[in-house]
């Protein structure tokens, strides 16, 4: 099968990108917008935490002033105890994800997809879980309106296959 020149570029671009050695702060958006070309997506997100879990930290490709003061408690209201340890479990398991319902039966009807992603038209999601050392240290999350069709099996491998990249970005590793 041949490649279309403009996903070849970008994919070289990414992978330059994030072995630049700039810091994740420029990185990472960049990377949100350009991944676009590889892996048709919008409204992007970078979410980064520490190896429990916590402390989490977004970079996002758009801006969300009115959600600012809000998604601390959506959040939570969302991540219940027994819901957080289904989202670890899911995430050690597989290195991508593709579909919400995984995470709840009810992910649709639910406040976080009505209040956070909804209004984006962030339907359809890809997540991929990025690794240091064998540790999650983030996950990419690439979305799609509803009027697109879901994320398939090969750019769910393409999303595999930009992580470790996205790894060395978050090293600083140039």
């Amino acid at each position: 099968m041949k490649q279309n020149p403009k996903h070849s570029h970008a994919m070289a671009y990414l992978r330059q990108l994030c072995c630049s050695g700039l810091d994740k702060e420029t990185v990472i958006p960049e990377f949100l917008r350009t991944v676009q070309a590889v892996i048709p997506s919008g409204s992007n997100v970078f979410t980064g935490f520490d190896e429990q879990f916590e402390n989490l930290s977004y970079m996002l490709e758009f801006s969300i002033p009115d959600l600012a003061e809000s998604t601390p408690e959506i959040l939570s209201g969302f991540f219940t105890p027994e819901c957080k340890s289904r989202f670890y479990g899911l995430l050690r398991q597989h290195t991508v994800l593709a579909d919400a319902t995984l995470l709840d039966k009810k992910f649709y009807q639910s406040d976080m997809y009505n209040m956070l992603y909804r209004p984006y038209d962030q339907h359809y999601g890809l997540w991929g879980v990025v690794t240091q050392r064998g540790k999650p240290v983030g996950l990419l999350n690439l979305f799609r309106p509803r009027t697109h069709q879901p994320f398939n099996t090969r750019e769910q491998t393409l999303c595999k296959q930009l992580l470790p990249y996205l790894a060395h970005a978050l090293a600083g590793g140039g």
